[in-house]
């Protein structure tokens, strides 16, 4: 098992974690690191036990909102979804499968009119050669 030196709050630990964690556990340590010296500038040395709690209840308190803003916006999320059904049920709006399969179809239309009107372009053109012979 990998052991990974960090320092958190100015100490040296030496800490275990599963292999290809290692940049992990160095990424969870600054943070942890990054709220112990906030603590240490604003109320200065604090005992090891003490600065952890501090430290890791202000980046709980962190995740706590986090959670609280995503959850929000989740709910945002499904609330547009579900206005956007309605206002496509409503205007007849088709899903996106459909739409593609509308699109193709128009193409393919489109395609042929062409070719029609080319055809036609070339009969017109023909009679009127033989009008002015």
């Amino acid at each position: 098992m990998p052991e990974v030196k960090v320092q958190i709050g100015g100490r040296d630990y030496t800490l275990a974690c599963e292999p290809g964690e290692e940049g992990q556990l160095k990424q969870a340590a600054a943070l942890l690191d990054t709220e112990a010296s906030t603590l240490q500038k604003s109320i200065g040395r604090v005992p090891e036990p003490r600065m952890l709690l501090m430290a890791g209840l202000m980046l709980a308190d962190r995740t706590t909102e986090i959670a609280k803003r995503f959850q929000s916006t989740e709910a945002e999320i499904a609330n547009l979804k579900s206005q956007l059904r309605i206002a496509e049920s409503k205007t007849g709006a088709s899903a996106p499968a459909e739409d593609e399969r509308a699109l193709q179809t128009a193409r393919e239309n489109e395609s042929a009119a062409l070719a029609a009107l080319e055809r036609a372009t070339q009969k017109i053109e023909a009679m009127a050669v033989q009008l002015e012979g």
